[in-house]
């Protein structure tokens, strides 16, 4: 199969999730791999921004990006939600925009947020992107106790490889932890995390590429 034909998915919830998957991105797209970033949870509730020199590698290699709420506006809630969002988003960085008005509108974007249908969204989020990619895989980390990227998950498994790496240093004494779902392959940081992922066949031990 030719790489022009395969898209990798990367779901990231948060920046410590985007800071392990990015090398794995920028080689996939070296590799001529078309590459999806879906920005997840902690960048649709605006609780963080994407990483700025991240998001400028991705912005100048043309590299695209799944933002949630530009896909989830049905329905009241959500309409009011994607304006909310999007404004926060523009006002974020300006500095004539009192601190105070930038708090309250970060406070209604998460009270917004958790009137959302999480589980609904990562069946949603599934479904577009199997609409547009045929044979692909899904890289993400290993925690995966958020609403909206279970969802995703289970909903993707059955069509892509999915495909976990960690976002912490494992030590020794940390305990195997089975999650609820079974990644097909494992990118692993050392002999430790090997021996969590016991119950997995597939598994390459590489360290830790953002470090």
């Amino acid at each position: 199969m030719k790489n022009k034909n395969k898209t990798a998915i990367f779901y990231a919830y948060s920046n410590n999730a985007l800071d392990h998957l990015a090398p794995y991105i920028f080689l996939c797209h070296k590799k001529k791999i078309k590459c999806v970033v879906v920005y997840g949870e902690d960048f649709v509730s605006r609780k963080v921004f994407p990483n700025s020199k991240i998001a400028k590698i991705f912005k100048n290699n043309k590299i695209e990006i799944y933002n949630i709420p530009f896909f989830e506006k049905k329905g009241f809630i959500k309409t009011i939600f994607y304006f909310v969002w999007l404004w926060i988003g523009i006002i974020e960085y300006k500095k004539y925009i009192p601190n105070y008005l930038k708090i309250k509108l970060k406070g209604l974007c998460v009270r917004l947020y958790n009137r959302i249908d999480g589980n609904l969204i990562g069946k949603n989020i599934a479904k577009n992107l199997l609409r547009k990619n045929n044979n692909f895989f899904v890289f993400t980390d290993s925690c995966i106790s958020k609403k909206i990227k279970n969802s995703f998950l289970f909903k993707i498994r059955n069509h892509a490889k999915i495909i976990t790496t960690g976002h912490g240093v494992w030590q020794q004494k940390r305990k195997s932890q089975k999650g609820i779902f079974v990644e097909d392959i494992a990118i692993l940081m050392n002999k430790w995390e090997a021996v969590s992922k016991s119950y997995l066949k597939r598994k390459e031990n590489v360290s830790c590429l953002c470090f």
